[in-house]
């Protein structure tokens, strides 16, 4: 009869710690999240993967000096 619906003498204590994990896990995923997107990752065109695809496309040959230039700072801005 002493055991009430909290879980017996020793299921409280362990409730507790679980949602605390469970609420910091929350706020880092939150953290990270916000993160990422105020470094910029989401916000530009520009990424090493573009400028990388544009000279190759260079190296190829299969856009000319004044493509390259105009694609780039068509990217970049």
């Amino acid at each position: 009869m002493g055991y009430g619906h909290m879980g017996g003498v020793y299921g409280f204590p362990w409730m507790m710690v679980g949602m605390m994990i469970f609420w910091a896990l929350l706020i880092l995923a939150g953290i990270f999240m916000l993160k990422s997107f105020i470094s910029g990752k989401h916000s530009s065109l520009a990424s090493p993967d573009s400028l990388e695809i544009l000279k190759i496309r260079l190296v190829k040959g299969e856009i000319n000096e004044e493509e390259y230039l105009k694609l780039k700072e068509l990217i970049t801005k």
